[in-house]
């Protein structure tokens, strides 16, 4: 046992991370690690019990493991550990913070840890005690004795330091280990390059030994030597290790002083090892010492000749800049299946870099020849080391030779290299020209060979490199792609932080030191060299904050170290603080940006390419197309419909634009022009309309007809077929014809009685984008079918060819052709008293309802909506409707958001509340039809005291003419709510404008399309039914509505409408809801409405703040993103149909959002709240469309139109609250998403049970705000 005066060591081991930290130990448990196992939760504490420590495990979930106690249990002797890797374990967490031991800075609590966490002894190191601050003095001065991690004693526990990298990968760690320990024996032994000369045992050892790391450096790390020196990082835990022919520093502050520094010592050497004249001439600049003469001049000189001005030339556009071969031969990479490899990327580097430098266009077959430089040029960095190893070798040392030399006379005589050789010849750049002159050669011809060096090896090698990580990384995920798009110079910095081009530098010391390495005392020489590790400095988490994660918007971005100085002294060109700063540095993120956008184009942010893109030369078609592909629709003129998953665009035909031809590929049409949709007016319909095709509608018009209005014929088999209920009547001449009777058919039993509730699942995950053709009436468009609907293209094609009916908008057009004949001024037709003469039925309401009460949906659900409300049963008295039915409908149900404060004087007593309707008291209406209008007044009760009514009366309660005008008022009321707040605002101007731009702009896996895909469900389809028969002139809603100008009315009423945005402030907004009627801020409307538009906009903020990099810079909408287009395209929408707007493209995302939220609530939470009509217009002496002058009721033609309309339009569609998780299935951050919905629903949840709480304390019942009966869409 432990004594607790000890305390306990926290310990994270098995992982490259390693964590310790000191603990003391009381009777209060500490909870210091967390076990997930399925859906079962175990934390482990310790805590001091008896005077010894000992551990506790607590469980939650219902399938923890049998034997696990609940609250205290087992003790366990100190000495303990769990792994992510012990049988059942799914995910172990550290719960307390505990000190980095590579970086010395705290780890985070709640860290996924991937090896082991386990308890020991205080007493085993007993001077890391205290705080964070002493603790952190504690383990430094431990691994400055041990030379490496903190717990090193012996050669044993380094190489046991290689299984904490894995299985394999930890095996080569073990080897690396040991090679570094065989290199610090020699230097320990004063043997080296720097020391006495090696035995041929020890030289061989030591090639033996360089082997091992090139291999390392190549092959385990995958080539990639971020990983690489990481590694040798955290195997010693930060401490300097050996490299090749001197130490390796890994540490941030350490290699900042040591490229920071003006006085650097360098010699002729790279990666710690001699140079060869094969690869380097010892003048070239990178060996020369900081603030040394000849390194302080020639760093001017370039300055003077232009280098500090070389990326404000124009370069030439990829392809120009590339020769047509090695164009071509790229091509056929780019876009097929291949990985584009460094080579490739080098094949658009290379000629830009040398035409950046050098002022000149390289020829093909020296670019051709140079690109070898990408493989012999990096094994030059290991010079005379790699000679010995015969890396370079008789077969390519000739190579690299002749590579320089080309590139050396390329340069010679350009533009360039005129420059140079007229400034070298100055007073100031002497030293620097005697340098040269002591070659051997002409200054100027060393000057320009050197420079030519330089740009192969840093400008080429490194730029290609930089490339090459941008390509692959946005090529292989794109959300790297996003935020290349979003900000490419932020990108890059980034991934050259995260993933450097150039890894290291190497300097020399200037004094004798003595340094711990692999535990052995080892004292270097002046002049020895020393590795500066860049990429360990650059994941240095002392400085970088989530150093391992990927982020170019990290605050600590100007401390990378990726260009040899600190990023914000590179970019300034701030020689003070970096004096070796890379010349070419803007000129080189230039070029990358370039190539990395060049080799990118094909890609879509979102998961596709555009669509249909085969070719890099090749753009998105459009519009109007030419079918090229042989068959007999070959050269046909097409225009594109949409585009499949695959890439495929499928066409309609343009002069017949009903006609589908199929589906093709990008090489199959011929892009003819851009205009990219096409919309036809009700006349259009009407007009392609085949001949025969009036003639089926009007078989099946009178089919429908004889069922319900004959007395004779096919009509007993018509019943019988149709199963019509024994209890309805048959419709008689005198009030329904030839509309009435197919219409009730066709909604009834065509659509009503086959209808099943649809749910969640019925939402489908998008698989294409794009515009198909569109139906226009008034201002409005609507496309003529939902992309989102998937059918096989052949089913498609097939309905497209079926000939006995006309298609659906066809269909259309012809039914309103039907005789319209309101026939209210027949005193034998269209009267209560001849529906009704049986007295068979006691109201009017009862007459109506008997025509669907009998009929069940195909599911068992009512095809009439369920009864809310039965206002005849609580305020019908004796004929009367009670003025608290008026009250109930304004404040506590569907008129709570147009209640107006006012002060009107009235009778004695000042009115405070008032609804107008009287601006609308001048749309014309048929004749004898009484007008909409009137303005109602509201006591401070709330009771309705005068009607100012559309002749410029003042009706007062009491008056004998008061019911009539109500009656007036609930209908004007009503109907302005459906037409207005309901049909153009909630269908038009919110869900189809949203519903089109989204599939029109977003592709299927963009995380946006893919959230507006649930609250879109079905509104494209809805809206076209809807704006046939509601908007359109000459059938349903017309003839229902006394309305005469009735297209018209629909080009007039989008102006009326108020952005929703500023429409709901009331509820985001307390200055707004403050203004508001002191009686309205009260009603269930406000009250439980603000709850659940807090919910969508929370969500909609949480779902856009994990994608928020990929839509949005610098907080506005970034210009290239999908989401810019979509809001353009809204944007286009709003004015083409002259709704108000205060969106802009240059508005900020926080806006957007705000803006979205507004759109979605329209659509859901106030689709519910204006569009619950049904217990109204049951009853045609409540409410009604329309009403003969005079009359406080409907007529029976009209009420059954009404009728069939609210019935057609309540089928029951998905709730707002079921679980959509499937419609995010594969995107990015699905995981996160999902997680961000089922939050989302269980604050719906919340909302549900508090809404119930409230309406049992109210006396009429408002579940209209309740996400259990709020629809996902206006698809109903």
């Amino acid at each position: 046992t432990v004594s607790c005066n000890d305390g306990v060591l926290l310990v994270t081991s098995g992982q490259p991370a390693l964590g310790v930290r000191h603990f003391d130990v009381s009777e209060e448990g500490v909870t210091f690690a967390r076990v997930v196992k399925q859906d079962c939760v175990v934390n482990y504490s310790f805590l001091c019990a008896h005077g010894v420590v000992a551990v506790q495990a607590g469980q939650t979930g219902t399938a923890c493991r049998r034997g696990l106690p609940e609250g205290v249990g087992a003790l366990r002797p100190i000495g303990w550990e769990t792994c992510a890797s012990d049988p059942g374990v799914e995910e172990l967490h550290l719960a307390q913070s505990v000190l980095h031991q590579t970086w010395d800075v705290q780890m985070d609590a709640n860290n996924l840890v991937k090896g082991c966490v386990g308890l020991h002894s205080g007493g085993i190191w007993p001077e890391l005690h205290g705080d964070m601050a002493n603790q952190k003095a504690a383990l430094l001065a431990r691994k400055a004795v041990a030379g490496g991690c903190p717990f090193f004693q012996n050669s044993n526990d380094r190489m046991a330091r290689g299984h904490d990298f894995g299985s394999l990968f930890g095996i080569w760690v073990q080897g690396m280990q040991h090679e570094q320990g065989v290199r610090a024996d020699m230097w320990a032994r004063g043997v080296g390059r720097w020391g006495q000369e090696p035995t041929f045992l020890e030289r061989m050892r030591d090639q033996a030994s360089a082997l091992t790391s090139l291999a390392f450096l190549a092959g385990a790390s995958k080539e990639n030597r971020t990983v690489a020196f990481c590694t040798f990082a955290e195997a010693n835990c930060g401490k300097p290790a050996p490299f090749a022919d001197g130490p390796q520093v890994f540490r941030h502050a350490d290699v900042l002083n040591a490229v920071a520094d003006p006085a650097q010592l360098r010699a002729y050497s790279t990666a710690t090892v001699e140079q060869t004249e094969t690869c380097f001439d010892p003048s070239l600049p990178l060996f020369a010492s900081s603030g040394s003469p000849e390194h302080t001049q020639v760093r001017k000189l370039l300055d003077a000749a232009g280098f500090d001005r070389l990326h404000k030339q124009e370069l030439p556009v990829i392809e120009d800049a590339l020769p047509a071969s090695l164009w071509q031969s790229l091509k056929s990479r780019l876009f097929g299946d291949a990985t584009l490899s460094e080579k490739d990327v080098g094949k658009l580097v290379l000629p830009l870099v040398l035409q950046a430098v050098w002022e000149k266009k390289p020829s093909e077959d020296l670019v051709a020849l140079s690109l070898d430089y990408l493989q012999y040029g990096k094994i030059c960095i290991f010079g005379k080391k790699a000679e010995d190893l015969m890396l370079l070798n008789p077969i390519n040392k000739p190579k690299v030779q002749k590579i320089r030399e080309a590139v050396g006379a390329f340069a010679s005589d350009s533009p360039r290299a005129e420059k140079f050789k007229t400034l070298i010849d100055k007073p100031e750049y002497a030293e620097v020209k005697a340098q040269y002159a002591a070659r051997g050669r002409h200054p100027a011809e060393v000057l320009v060979a050197n420079v030519a060096d330089a740009t192969l090896f840093a400008g080429v090698l490194g730029t290609t490199d930089m490339a090459t990580k941008c390509v692959q990384y946005t090529r292989r995920d794109l959300s790297h792609l996003r935020l290349f798009r979003k900000d490419k110079a932020s990108y890059l910095h980034e991934l050259m932080r995260y993933d450097g081009a150039v890894t290291s530098v190497t300097t020399a010391l200037k004094e004798k030191q003595r340094w711990k390495m692999e535990g052995r005392d080892v004292e270097f020489p002046p002049g020895t060299p020393v590795q500066m590790v860049l990429a360990s400095a650059n994941r240095d988490e002392a400085v970088f904050r989530h150093a391992s994660e990927f982020n170019p918007d990290r605050a600590d971005a100007n401390e990378s170290l990726a260009w040899n100085g600190r990023l914000e002294d590179v970019i300034t060109r701030n020689y003070e603080g970096a004096p070796r700063l890379c010349p070419g540095y803007h000129v080189s993120v230039k070029i990358a940006e370039m190539v990395c956008e060049h080799l990118t184009k094909d890609l879509h942010s979102w998961g596709m390419k555009p669509s249909g893109v085969t070719d890099g030369d090749d753009l998105p078609l459009d519009g109007t197309v030419k079918i090229l592909k042989k068959g007999r629709n070959q050269n046909r003129i097409a225009q594109i419909s949409h585009v499949t998953r695959a890439g495929s665009y499928c066409v309609v035909d343009k002069a017949k634009r009903h006609s589908h031809l199929g589906c093709y590929a990008h090489s199959e049409l011929e892009q003819l022009d851009h205009d990219s949709t096409f919309s036809r007016s009700l006349a259009d319909e009407l007009n392609r309309c085949p001949p025969f095709a009036q003639t089926a509608v009007t078989v099946v018009a009178d089919l429908a007809t004889s069922t319900y209005m004959s007395e004779w014929g096919v009509r007993w088999m018509i019943e019988k077929a149709i199963k019509k209920h024994a209890g309805t009547e048959h419709m008689t001449p005198d009030w329904a014809g030839p509309y009435v009777a197919p219409l009730y058919a066709a909604v009834l039993h065509g659509s009503l009685r086959t209808y099943k509730q649809r749910h969640a699942d019925s939402v489908p995950i998008p698989m294409y984008t794009g515009r198909v053709e569109q139906f226009t009436i008034g201002s409005l468009t609507i496309p003529e079918f939902d992309i989102d609907n998937v059918w096989p293209e052949e089913d498609f094609e097939a309905y497209e060819d079926f000939v006995i009916l006309p298609p659906y908008n066809c269909f259309q057009a012809m039914v309103r052709n039907a005789p319209f004949d309101d026939l209210l001024n027949h005193t034998d037709m269209n009267q209560w008293d001849l529906v009704m003469k049986d007295n068979a039925f006691a109201r009017k309401k009862d007459w109506v309802l008997s025509w669907f009460k009998p009929y069940k949906t195909a599911d068992g659900g009512e095809v009439w909506p369920d009864v809310e409300v039965d206002f005849a049963s609580i305020f019908l008295k004796a004929d009367m409707w009670d003025d608290e039915l008026e009250k109930v409908m304004t404040f506590d149900l569907i008129g709570a958001h147009r209640v107006r404060a006012t002060e009107k004087e009235f009778g004695g007593e000042t009115l405070r509340y008032v609804i107008n309707l009287n601006e609308f008291k001048d749309i014309p209406v048929r004749d004898n039809f009484g007008k909409f209008g009137n303005d109602m007044y509201f006591t401070e009760n709330g009771i309705p005291a005068m009607i100012h009514t559309t002749d410029g009366r003042e009706i007062g309660r009491g008056d004998k003419n008061w019911q009539y005008w109500k009656f007036a008022w609930r209908s004007s009321f009503l109907t302005i709510i459906t037409l207005l707040d309901h049909l153009h605002m909630t269908h038009f101007r919110a869900g189809s404008t949203l519903a089109k731009a989204a599939r029109a702009t977003l592709s299927p896996n963009n995380p946006l399309r893919r959230l507006l895909s649930v609250f879109t469900f079905g509104t494209i389809d809805v809206n076209l039914g809807a704006a046939h028969t509601l908007v359109g002139p000459e059938h349903t809603l017309h003839r229902a509505s006394p309305f005469r100008d009735f297209e018209d009315l629909s080009s007039v009423v989008p102006t009326l409408l108020e952005e929703p945005f500023a429409l709901h402030a009331p509820l985001y907004a307390d200055e707004a809801f403050d203004k508001l009627p002191e009686l309205a801020k009260v009603s269930p409307y406000f009250a439980d409405g603000k709850l659940l538009y807090g919910a969508i906009d929370r969500l909609v903020h949480k779902y856009f703040a994990v994608y928020e990099d990929g839509i949005c810079k610098d907080g506005i909408l970034s210009e290239n993103s999908e989401a810019y287009l979509f809001t353009a395209t809204l944007l286009a929408s709003y004015q083409n149909a002259h709704y108000q707007s205060s969106l802009e493209l240059d508005m900020t995302c926080s806006a957007l959002k705000k803006r979205l939220s507004s759109i979605i609530w329209t659509v859901t939470g106030w689709h519910r709240h204006v569009g619950t009509v049904g217990d109204y217009y049951s009853d045609p002496e409540l409410a009604a469309m329309s009403w003969k002058e005079g009359e406080a009721y409907s007529r029976p033609r009209q009420h059954m139109i009404l009728a069939i309309i609210t019935a057609f339009t309540a089928k029951k569609q998905p709730k707002l609250i079921e679980d959509y998780a499937h419609v995010f299935k594969g995107i990015d951050n699905e995981d996160l998403v999902v997680n961000i919905w089922e939050e989302f629903k269980q604050e719906l949840d919340e909302i549900s049970t508090l809404i119930d709480k409230r309406n049992s304390e109210r006396k009429i019942k408002n579940y209209h705000q309740d996400p259990n009966i709020v629809e996902c869409s206006v698809a109903v």
